[in-house]
């Protein structure tokens, strides 16, 4: 005498394999909550598949499996607020798990990193991930402020004793989990400034000169002190809508080098005041 729906925002149902809100209908569910007429009405809704019936809106997400059981996926209605920013978990989640149909599980979290809140994803998939198109894929689908900047896969997700992902066990980060390609040192002046430069906005150690700024951890505040310090001490010739695509310091030293060529004649490298 119970039904379970995994359906779209607009309550059609989904495929198997496709994440979805999960609702609940049949004689398990309750009246409502408790003095609370506002918050029933919104969770309480009328079932479009059998009429008469009432469907309770859980917050979870979910999607069918071939054996026609159901894999819980995380929550829609977990929000946090950063860099002034209201953000639905879910909603990152969500956009993740349209990647690749590799991906088995997907949490979204806020951790603290340099002293500051940062997104962080963890999964589990049946293949491995190229981090960098994922969030070159996510880049598409979601503003700035949602792309998370930490990446971790993890063989299993941690579970509490309800069978929920267990968000307060899951791991810290590491330097393994920042995108990064592979290791390319700094040839000249201005590209050592630069990474020194890098390493102390984004504490990130040996910053390679391909490197991406926002795969790195970078965001729209730290490109604004990024565009300080290079002012400070670099060069004059820059200017902060040129760092949104000059995304490395191979990029940005040429920039530098070709508007301010009067820094390539140092011969050592000065200490930069942070």
């Amino acid at each position: 005498n119970t039904q379970i729906y995994v359906l779209d925002d607009c309550l059609n149902p989904l495929p198997i394999g496709v994440t979805g809100k999960l609702y609940v209908s049949g004689a398990g569910v309750g009246r409502g909550y408790l003095n609370k007429p506002e918050l029933t009405a919104e969770k309480f809704i009328s079932n479009p598949f059998i009429e008469g019936e009432r469907m309770y809106d859980t917050g979870d997400l979910g999607r069918w499996l071939s054996d026609g059981n159901i894999e819980f996926m995380g929550r829609k209605d977990h929000q946090v607020k950063i860099r002034g920013f209201r953000i639905e978990l879910g909603e990152i989640e969500n956009a993740i798990l349209q990647y690749s149909e590799d991906l088995k599980q997907v949490v979204v979290e806020v951790k603290e990193n340099n002293q500051e809140k940062v997104l962080i994803t963890y999964f589990t998939a049946s293949e491995s991930i190229d981090k960098s198109a994922l969030r070159s894929f996510l880049q598409e689908k979601l503003p700035e402020y949602m792309i998370p900047s930490f990446y971790v896969a993890l063989e299993k997700l941690p579970l509490a004793p309800n069978g929920k992902i267990d968000r307060r066990a899951l791991p810290s980060i590491t330097g393994d989990d920042i995108i990064r390609k592979e290791y390319v040192a700094s040839t000249n002046l201005t590209e050592e400034k630069l990474a020194t430069i890098w390493q102390e906005i984004l504490g990130v150690e040996k910053v390679g000169i391909t490197d991406d700024f926002f795969e790195l951890g970078g965001n729209s505040l730290k490109i604004v002190k990024l565009y300080e310090l290079i002012k400070k001490n670099i060069s004059q010739d820059i200017n902060v809508t040129h760092l949104f695509s000059l995304r490395t310091i191979r990029l940005q030293a040429q920039h530098i080098d070709q508007y301010s060529p009067e820094y390539t004649k140092e011969e050592e490298i000065i200490e930069i005041d942070f």
